[in-house]
């Protein structure tokens, strides 16, 4: 089991942002540990509104079969919560 793993995930936050789901500037994404209540903090390295859209995400425990993150998004007056994060290797 890996402790406090940053990971990194691709999203499209284009094809989101353009059906009217994610807010424009991604402010309104969160993520979820697997008990689906623990924010896990995020940032989002470089751009917004792209079909690959990178996200570096802090896991507290990372077991070595892996485990499932949740995505939210769709709240049109949520704040950004981004945290700046480094990756430990």
């Amino acid at each position: 089991m890996l402790i406090n793993k940053t990971i990194s995930v691709k999203l499209d936050t284009a094809t989101l942002i353009t059906s009217g789901k994610l807010q424009p500037d991604c402010d309104d994404l969160r993520f979820l540990d697997d008990d689906d209540q623990t924010s896990l903090p995020y940032w989002i390295e470089g751009e917004c509104n792209t079909a690959d859209t990178e996200v570096l995400i802090k896991i507290p425990s990372l077991p070595r079969d892996g485990k499932i993150i949740y995505v939210l998004y769709g709240n049109p007056t949520a704040l950004n919560l981004q945290e700046k994060l480094t990756i430990h290797e």
